[in-house]
């Protein structure tokens, strides 16, 4: 089996060449197909900001009060 291998080295060295760009195409194109649209993220973006906007001003409101619930205790 080696044997062979040695004497026909060259075609298992295009067919792993060629399985390896297969591979890599195949990989980029499900990449490309499959990844989520620009203005999909953008609006992800937004709204994630807006929550952490929306959260940040609610710790803000409630600082105030937990600090003088501990004072009076």
């Amino acid at each position: 089996m080696i044997q062979f291998i040695k004497e026909h080295w060259l075609p298992y060295l295009i067919g792993a060449a060629l399985a390896v760009i297969l591979g890599f195409s195949a990989a980029f194109v499900v990449g490309i197909v499959g990844s989520t649209p620009d203005d999909v993220i953008e609006e992800e973006v937004q709204s994630e900001e807006a929550r952490e906007e929306s959260t940040e001003s609610l710790q803000e409101s409630l600082e105030p009060e937990a600090s003088s619930e501990t004072s009076t205790e």
